[in-house]
């Protein structure tokens, strides 16, 4: 899943939906990219700093993921 897509045109989830998917076991891991501020878009979710935040605060850094831009953090609710 992709947060507002290549436009940031694409509906994008709220904090709260995204926390309920992590909790049904449908979503286990976020990538977070670098400089991650940009909003959501017109599909009236949350915008991308609001779920990067919530990464940060509900995840932990997969420091051996061995992606080459940004973070990637295994999530729990």
């Amino acid at each position: 899943m992709t947060i507002g897509g290549f436009n940031g045109a694409d509906p994008t989830p709220t904090v709260a939906q995204l926390e309920t998917m992590v909790k049904a076991g449908e979503l286990r891991y976020v990538l977070v990219g670098d400089g991650d501020g940009g909003g959501g878009g017109p599909g009236g979710g949350s915008s991308s700093s609001e779920l990067s935040t919530w990464a940060q605060d509900h995840g932990t850094a997969v420091d051996d993921a061995g992606v080459s831009s940004g973070t990637l953090y295994e999530v729990s609710a």
